[in-house]
Parts: structure tokens; C-alpha cells; sequence
């Protein structure tokens, strides 16, 4: 009798629905993390120009119980005069979590676990993956964020288009996400207006993929984050194995063919160089090395008409007297080698103790961090026809812990002087699934039109400003 009474039980336990996610739609900047409350959004809507890319975040919460085998679809998106995209201008990638464990230096949210890396679908002839993107598991009472992103073609007819994410749990009915694009009537140019610079990939790379140095499997998938970084206007660091190596004596080789260098800068819009002076002692014992070294790179760079574009890095956050003193004697090598080369020092304007004395004059490309940014000396700088761009890494803040008011927006017309270098950023889409959860900017501006500009987080606002600019020079006053 037992048994009779148990069976029936666990009958209707079987046929009881599982709890329909929660399924809700912040903004392509906000970071949801496992544990924080649902919100309230329910329709994912995104604005871009033609020859675009944009996102949102979908954020998929199970009820008191798990979900298991999630997948996530998206449709084709009617648009006006009956046009249409196909389904293939949205990208979908799922948002991996990392655990924390110590805090960055500086940052306000502490330990946890944070969304990070975004991974995508994997394609069907590629082995399986060490992390999945789809689909993919919820545990009961936790996010679980979804990163879509929209490719708007050049050709995009401008207007309104609508279409439909579907979160498809295998138990339920799919829950339906409206999906709304407005296409505005202009396109950016393919080539980014805001220069930055990221580092090299290679090595950085080998952290997170088991690919071996110079292999093919490395270098196609350098030229894969490459692209990633081409299509939200991020430049892309020109790897190793298509640059000019010095020779024995310092010079470059007569052998060396430019035509794959030229073919990833002109292919990928290449906005900056940086280069390196080589060896351990420059300035010192190495000096003749690198005076051949840089008449051949000032030589290389100017025939290929990339000159204007590039830097030549001599020193990286000098600390000391001492480290001053070294660059002083740095950019003499470079000015007398090659007259025609720009230096660059991640380094502000203003010296932390005026005992060391000044580097101006040595440096053409000043780089502070954040917290170091000082706006008046900056100013300066860029009156003497030097270039101020900024650095960030980890969590830098002013005192107090705040960005340094200069950096939330620059006053006065056409400021547009001030740019980001973020050195040591990874790609969007990058695997690098440590526990720190540093996270550098990508492609961040300051700009001032007319008034005071914040800081600018999308891929293509840059590009939106500068377009904005030629229009304020047509029509002066107005705006």
C-alpha cells in the first residue's frame, strides 16, 4: 500500500513545471554580477550609426530552481519599406564569471565573483572548448548575462527595425525578448578617428591558449582578436613576426619584405606605432647598436608613409632621478640618430618632485596615468605642440579615489587633444580568465565640443564626435 501511495506522488512531483526564468536588459556598461537583483527592463533597444557595432546585455535569473541547457536565438530584424538584417548582424556571447579573491588596488567593490571574459558559440567543426559559451547552465536564484551585439552593415537603410531574442530553457515556452534597433542616417568611417594603443598580443595570448610561439595556430588567432578589436575601432597591435627586426649591427635586414606589415595596417586601420629601443643599455654601452637601429626605423617608417602615426617609446614610468636622467639621454639618441622620430614616455607633464628636473623637450608623447593627470601642465604640453594622451591599468583614482576631474570632461571648444593609451587592455573578447579581474579602458576620449563632455564608454563615440566637430566647423555658432 506504501508503494501505492508514493508512486502518485512522485508522478505529480515529475509533472510539476519548472519556474520560468527571469529574463530582464541593462546597458551594454552595466556589470551584473550572480547574486544581484533582477531589473525591471524587458526590451533590449539599441541605437547606432551605419558600419557600427553595439551592444546589450541580457541577463537570464533562474527562480528557486536550476536551469539547465539554456540556449539564446536571435531573429532577423524587420526594418522599414519591408529591408531587413538577417540574424547574423547580432553576435551572442556569454558572459564568463571569475571569483575575485583579492580586491585591485583602489577598487570600490571588493572580492567576488564579477562577469568578465565573453565567450562565444563554438563553431561546430572546432573541438571542444575549455570554456562554453552555449548553452549553458543557471544555478537557482543567479544571473547569468548574455552579451549581444549588433554589427550594423554600411548599407543599413536608416530607420526603426524590430525583432525578437529568444531564451529557450527546453522546459518552457521560449521567453521572448523584443529586440529594437534605430539605424541613424549616417555611417562612421572605417577608420577609427581616436589613435590608441593596447600592447602586443603574442605572449599575452599563450596565457590563455595552448598555442605554441610562431606557430600558425598563434598567429591566426592574433589576427582573429585583431579583428575584434578592428570592428569596435580599437587599434590593433601590429604583431612581431611582420615588423622589421634589427639586424647583428642594429640595422634591418635588406631581405625584410614591408608587404604583410602593410597589409595589416592598411587592412585593420592602424591609427598608431609604438616602438622600442633595443637592448639592455641604449643610451650606454648599446648606443651604436641603436643609432643604426633607428636611422633604419626613421628610414623604414618614412617610406611607407607611416612616420606620423608612430612613437618610439623610451621609457616605461620612470620612478626616480635617475630614470629621468636616462630618458634625457634617450631622446638625445633619437634626435640625433633620427631627427624625423617622436618619442613617447608614459609619464605626466609635471614631474613628481621638480628636484628631477624637466623632461620637455625630450618628449614628444606624454602619457600619465589617471591619478596622475594634471590638466594645466597638460595644457601646456599641447600649446608647445606636444601630444597628451592618458594611461589606465588596474584601478587608478586621484585622491580620494575618484577619477581627477580633468578626466570626467575638458572645457572649451574642439578640446580634442586628450586620448587614451590603454596599455596593457585586452580585447573584448578575450579569454584571459585569471582570478585578478583587472579590467583596463578600451578606447575611452575625452572630448569637449562647445561645453564639457564625460568620459565616452562607446566603441563608436569617438568617431560620433568627430563627425559632430566637422559639423560644428560648417556652422559655426550654432549648437
Amino acid at each position: 500500500m506504501l508503494r501505492l501511495l508514493i508512486l502518485p506522488a512522485l508522478l505529480l512531483a515529475a509533472a510539476t513545471p519548472a519556474e520560468p526564468p527571469v529574463v530582464f536588459v541593462v546597458s551594454s556598461l552595466a556589470r551584473v554580477r550572480p547574486k544581484d537583483p533582477a531589473g525591471s527592463v524587458r526590451e533590449a533597444v539599441v541605437k547606432a550609426a551605419r558600419n557600427e557595432v553595439e551592444g546589450v546585455r541580457l541577463i537570464v535569473r533562474a527562480g528557486t530552481t536550476p536551469l539547465s541547457n539554456v540556449r539564446v536565438e536571435a531573429s532577423a530584424l524587420a526594418g522599414p519599406g519591408g529591408r531587413s538584417l538577417p540574424a547574423s548582424c547580432v553576435s551572442l556571447f556569454r558572459e564568463h564569471y571569475i571569483e575575485l579573491k583579492t580586491a585591485s588596488p583602489k577598487s570600490k567593490e571588493g572580492p567576488g565573483w564579477y562577469p568578465d571574459a565573453l565567450i562565444p558559440p563554438t563553431p561546430k567543426d572546432a573541438p571542444p572548448p575549455r570554456f562554453r559559451g552555449f548553452p549553458f547552465n543557471v544555478p537557482a536564484g543567479t544571473n547569468q548575462g548574455i552579451y549581444v551585439e549588433l554589427a550594423v552593415p554600411k548599407d543599413a537603410a536608416p530607420g526603426d527595425y524590430s525583432g525578437e531574442l529568444l531564451v529557450l530553457t527546453g522546459q518552457e515556452a521560449p521567453v521572448v525578448v523584443p529586440l529594437r534597433l534605430t539605424v541613424w542616417d549616417f555611417e562612421l568611417p572605417a577608420k577609427p578617428s581616436l589613435p590608441t594603443n593596447f600592447g602586443g598580443l603574442g605572449r599575452r595570448l599563450q596565457l590563455g591558449h595552448p598555442v605554441r610561439t610562431g606557430s600558425p595556430e598563434l598567429k591566426a588567432l592574433e589576427r582573429r582578436y585583431a579583428e575584434a578589436m578592428h570592428a569596435h575601432r580599437l587599434n590593433q597591435p601590429v604583431p612581431v613576426q611582420v615588423r622589421p627586426l634589427p639586424g647583428p649591427d642594429g640595422g634591418f635586414p635588406a631581405s625584410f619584405d614591408p608587404a604583410p606589415m602593410k597589409e595589416w595596417i592598411e587592412s585593420l586601420s592602424v591609427t598608431s606605432l609604438t616602438f622600442a629601443l633595443i637592448d639592455d643599455d641604449p643610451a650606454g654601452k648599446d648606443r651604436a647598436r641603436n643609432v643604426n637601429y633607428l636611422r633604419s626605423l626613421g628610414v623604414f617608417l618614412k617610406a611607407q608613409g607611416w612616420d606620423r602615426m608612430s612613437w618610439v617609446q623610451l621609457f616605461n614610468e620612470p620612478s626616480d632621478a635617475d630614470a629621468y636622467e636616462e630618458i634625457r639621454k634617450r631622446a638625445a639618441l633619437v634626435r640625433e640618430a633620427a631627427p624625423g622620430l617622436r618619442t613617447l614616455c608614459t609619464e605626466q607633464p609635471r614631474p613628481t618632485h621638480p628636484a628631477w628636473g624637466t623632461l620637455a623637450g625630450s618628449v614628444d608623447l606624454w602619457v600619465p596615468f589617471w591619478s596622475d593627470f594634471d590638466a594645466l601642465s597638460a595644457a601646456r604640453r599641447r600649446r608647445a605642440g606636444d601630444a597628451v594622451w592618458s594611461a589606465t591599468a588596474y584601478c587608478h583614482a586621484g585622491p580620494g579615489g575618484e577619477t581627477p576631474p580633468a578626466l570626467q570632461g575638458v572645457h572649451g571648444a574642439r578640446a580634442r587633444h586628450h586620448q587614451v593609451l590603454g596599455d596593457g587592455a585586452r580585447p573584448r573578447h578575450g579569454p584571459d580568465l585569471g582570478e585578478r579581474g583587472d579590467e583596463a579602458t578600451l578606447g575611452h576620449r575625452v572630448q569637449g565640443l562647445r561645453g564639457q563632455a564625460d568620459l565616452l564608454h562607446r566603441d563608436g563615440e569617438a568617431g560620433l564626435l568627430e563627425l559632430l566637430a566637422e559639423g560644428l566647423d560648417e556652422a559655426p555658432g550654432q549648437g
